[in-house]
């Protein structure tokens, strides 16, 4: 799943709400497609780096359960 960097500062989170929703009608496979998903941030060079040091990343990630 690759997510344009301004999505995350925006904080919009549908397309990881839809997959999430979608999951809710395949339990089975829940655990298996959560671990395997890969979410790249398009426009940043080193993603991992980037969701390690940018507070809006964790804001964005936390957004979909709710919390702030």
């Amino acid at each position: 799943m690759n997510i344009h960097k301004d999505c995350i500062h925006n904080g919009e989170v549908a397309g990881l709400q839809q997959i999430i929703l979608a999951l809710q009608h395949q339990p089975q496979l829940n655990e298996k497609i959560l671990f395997s998903l890969e979410i790249k941030v398009t426009e940043v060079a080193d993603t991992e780096e980037y969701w390690k040091t940018d507070p809006a990343v964790l804001r964005w990630f936390n957004k979909p359960g709710g919390r702030r």
